[in-house]
């Protein structure tokens, strides 16, 4: 087995620096990362994150099916469905958003718990240590932020398989062979994508080591994976040949991010919370320097080559394809944990206390963003009162950042009128079969979600689409092509919705509105439209 990079001390390092580390100090390092992504809870209804309302629109399409017979429930048997079983459980007693707020506690239990102790075994007490200070923006991360919840959780699970696998390769017995299998599957339910880098560094590790041994032997303990492994490729197999998926019925090509937006994203889509209020987990730059000096080192699960895959995983796949977003960008907390496992076994006392102090600012800065975004959440609900139950409701969001610089937060604001007023839900996630309910009959391509999206964000704004068309060399009658798009429009939705909701909509995108729809709501950002005759019911 390959001994943990700080077996023997730096001479330039104190004794104390590499005891372990007592039950004392462990619990106050559980304590402060914890309570650095839970305090922010306390100050809001629900917390602001991105693809949360859309996932309690499917969770109200779940509960009454009646009423929306537009949608097939697919059921709970599947990956990446965690947060909508949790849900559907816990909402029943604990409420809606009480139950939103449980399950972002959990993510940060199971951040605060297992990141710390999963550096610390494997690479030693010392690195432990000193790589805690940086792993405050860890715990409360973008994918939190982003609101994509069972995979913010499947990060923890996997890393915590991988320690279940270190236990059973020291001391092969059956019961950590059955630990191994069950936390493979709890893995798979919260997020196929974890378990598959999860059993990448796995079958790295135990060939590596196979080779080096010229026996066979290693192998072993790969074989209580493959049940898991068989459900996850049954689920990319299902992913790859469903044609109606995500963002392939949207229209949106392979997408690679060019080299310069790398090192932005390494960062931006794992550590940056909100704005630059949690600009202090800039942070995260030290055990990154550190790990590219020390990248050498060899560290169970990370070692040399397991480094360079990761490395290249990111650099050269897509950040989106087929119903995937955020593909590349999914090996990032590995590839973190890669670098923090290489942190040195001391820091510098000044750097600890910046450390520190960064921590403190970030959960300051994460209270002040959840309490802004909640007040823009309130300004999007605003016309609920309005709004009659029931109604075949079309939003269409202009302005979806609001206060955010690093996330969409209004993006699927409309769902929570469809969990409160039972309205109808162009934008669900339906698209696929891969999600906890998806379409009977898809609407026609020029209403379905990703096109309304990109009606929202790119073309209210009638100068910034001639800009892009002369970009793109396709500048003429660009007005008419403009004003022809939006009767083409709106003659197929105003037949099927008697409301519209704009939130942020631009002066071209209001006089495109039909004279069939009556304002009855303008409150800032947020337009509420009826058609004259509309009627209440789906």
């Amino acid at each position: 087995m390959t001994a943990p990079i700080d077996a023997l001390p730096a001479t330039d390092a104190p004794v104390a620096a590499f005891a372990p580390l007592g039950s004392r100090e462990r619990a106050l390092r559980f304590l402060l990362l914890f309570a650095i992504a839970v305090v922010p809870l306390a100050f809001v209804a629900t917390p602001p994150l991105q693809d949360v309302p859309n996932h309690l629109a499917t969770l109200a399409v779940m509960k009454n099916p009646e009423l929306y017979p537009e949608f097939v429930v697919s059921g709970f048997f599947k990956t990446n469905a965690l947060f909508f079983a949790w849900m559907f459980a816990v909402s029943s007693f604990a409420g809606v958003f009480g139950a939103v707020k449980l399950f972002v506690v959990l993510i940060a239990a199971a951040g605060a718990f297992v990141y710390p102790r999963f550096i610390e075994t494997l690479a030693g007490p010392a690195v432990g240590r000193s790589a805690s200070l940086f792993l405050f923006p860890f715990v409360h991360n973008f994918f939190v932020c982003a609101g994509m919840l069972d995979f913010a959780l499947a990060v923890p699970l996997a890393l915590e398989l991988l320690l279940a696998l270190q236990r059973f390769r020291e001391a092969p017995t059956r019961g950590r062979g059955a630990a191994v299998f069950g936390l493979s599957i709890v893995v798979w339910y919260a997020h196929v994508f974890a378990l598959l880098v999860a059993g990448l560094l796995a079958t790295i590790e135990f060939v590596r080591e196979a080779l080096r041994l010229r026996k066979l032997r290693p192998l072993f303990f790969l074989f209580p994976l493959i049940p898991a492994g068989l459900l996850a490729l049954r689920a990319c197999l299902g992913q790859i040949g469903d044609q109606s998926g995500g963002l392939a019925v949207n229209g949106a090509a392979t997408v690679f991010l060019p080299p310069w937006e790398l090192i932005y994203s390494l960062w931006a889509d794992w550590a940056w919370a909100f704005t630059w209020r949690t600009a202090a987990s800039a942070l995260v730059a030290v055990p990154f320097v550190w790990g590219l000096r020390r990248w050498r080192s060899e560290v169970p699960f990370f070692s040399v080559p397991a480094l360079l895959i990761l490395a290249a995983a990111f650099c050269f796949a897509p950040y989106t394809a087929a119903s995937w977003g955020y593909f590349n960008t999914r090996f990032v907390p590995f590839l973190w944990m890669a670098l923090l496992v290489r942190m040195p076994p001391r820091v510098p006392r000044w750097l600890a206390i910046g450390a520190l102090v960064g921590a403190a600012s970030y959960a300051v800065g994460l209270t002040v963003e959840y309490r802004r975004l909640d007040a823009d959440r309130q300004a999007f609900v605003g016309a609920m009162n309005e709004v009659p139950e029931g109604a075949a409701l079309l939003p269409l969001v202009f302005d979806t950042k609001a206060s955010s610089e690093n996330t969409r937060p209004m993006l699927h604001a409309w769902g929570y009128y469809v969990l409160e007023k039972r309205t109808k839900a162009p934008l669900l996630f339906a698209y696929s079969r891969a999600y906890p309910v998806y379409y009977r009959e898809r609407p026609p391509e020029q209403l379905n979600a990703g096109l309304l999206e990109l009606v929202g964000q790119n073309l209210g704004d009638k100068r910034a689409v001639c800009t892009m068309l002369k970009r793109s060399g396709a500048a003429e009658n660009c007005g008419e092509l403009y004003a022809e798009f939006w009767r083409q429009f709106w003659a197929l939705a105003t037949p099927r919705f008697t409301h519209v909701l704009l939130w942020g909509a631009p002066s071209d995108a209001l006089a495109a509105m039909p004279a069939e729809y009556t304002q009855t709501v303008s409150r800032g950002k947020l337009q509420l439209f009826e058609r004259a005759t509309s009627t209440r019911t789906h």
